[in-house]
This record gives C-alpha cells, sequence and structure tokens, in this order.
C-alpha cells in the first residue's frame, strides 16, 4: 500500500522539485541514487539491510549490555519473521521507516561509545563523529525529531567529558547542530 505522502515524496524525487511540506532529504538522496541508475528496487533493498543490519546489531549491543552469556539467537530469528512487522516496515519506503533506521543507528552508537573503555582515541572520536552525522541526518527527516537535539548534545557531551577529553568537549558537542545546518544550508 502506497499512500499520498510516499507518492508526493516519490513524484519529488522523479521530478527534482522538493518542497518543505515533508522534510526533502529523503527525496534529495532518492534522487540522486536514482540519476546515478540505481534502480527504485535497489534503493528499497538498500533500506531493508540498513533496517536489518541495523536492528541485529542494537540486538547484539542490547545482549552485551545486560550480560547476556550468548547472543540471543531467537530474539534476532522472531524479528526478521513473518510474524514480526519488521520485515513490512523495512520495504515500506517512507520517512518514518528511513526515521527509525537512524534511531537504531543512533541507540547502537550510544551503547557502544558507552560499553568503550577510552583506549584507542582515533576509533572513540570517530564513533563520536557518527553519532554526530547520524543525529544531524535524522533530524532533517521528520521535522518533529528536533526534540532530538537535546538529547544527542548532552549524550556526546556526556561520553567527552567521561573521557576526559574536556578540550574538545565544547566543539566536538556542538558538531551535530553544526552538520545539521550544513545539511540545511546545502
Amino acid at each position: 500500500m502506497v499512500t499520498a505522502d510516499q507518492l508526493y515524496q516519490y513524484n519529488n524525487a522523479i521530478n527534482e522539485t522538493f518542497s518543505d511540506w515533508h522534510p526533502p532529504l529523503m527525496a534529495i538522496i532518492t534522487s540522486f541514487l536514482i540519476k546515478n541508475n540505481i534502480s527504485f528496487s535497489i534503493i528499497n533493498l538498500i533500506q531493508c539491510a540498513l533496517l536489518f543490519f541495523g536492528v541485529m546489531l542494537l540486538i547484539e549491543k542490547v545482549t552485551d549490555l545486560i550480560s547476556f552469556d550468548k547472543k540471543n539467537i531467537n530474539t534476532i530469528a522472531i524479528i526478521i519473521s513473518p510474524l514480526s512487522p519488521l520485515p513490512y516496515r523495512s520495504i515500506n519506503w517512507s520517512i518514518d521507516t528511513w526515521f527509525l533506521i537512524s534511531l537504531v543507528y543512533l541507540i547502537y552508537y550510544i551503547i557502544d561509545i558507552h560499553q568503550q573503555k577510552i583506549v584507542n582515541e582515533k576509533t572513540f572520536y570517530l564513533k563520536v563523529f557518527m553519532l554526530s552525522i547520524i543525529g544531524g541526518v535524522s533530524m532533517h527527516l521528520r521535522y518533529n525529531a528536533l526534540i532530538l537535539f537535546p538529547l544527542i548534545l548532552f549524550t556526546i557531551f556526556y561520553f567527552l567529558k567521561r573521557g576526559r577529553l574536556f578540550k574538545t568537549v565544547r566543539v566536538l558537542s556542538l558538531l551535530p547542530i553544526i552538520i545539521y545546518f550544513i545539511i540545511r544550508l546545502l
């Protein structure tokens, strides 16, 4: 089933006429991919893969967080089974699906950074940078996602302060805002 909103977004992507009725980032990315000869079915496959891999990574992190001794294969099997709504959600090309994908990866990186002992500063900075990029992008997928700003800023600030990297806290904790406005300008 295709909704009027999805048809409107698809029309924006095909005709390269972007409006702000819905946040245009999804239509812009889809238009770019279609312009580069990537079919819509491949775009949908990429969307499905991103959601499934993100959910599986998140399940792995959550099971580690609550200290299971082995990976919970049963949970993964149930989530990817036809009885779960995830397969149906993953093929639905919509803002909500793209936002769900960004939220899954945001939560994954937050848990991953939380579990990391600051041994290698490069990987720590890379993870904070990825969290900032995903946070900045996710706020362009839904207008009501702007409520994530304080949460993401506080999380990054907390991780950087905890890691005794206080000199870089001020700059890096503002990175999601900077990324948000760079995307906004583009």
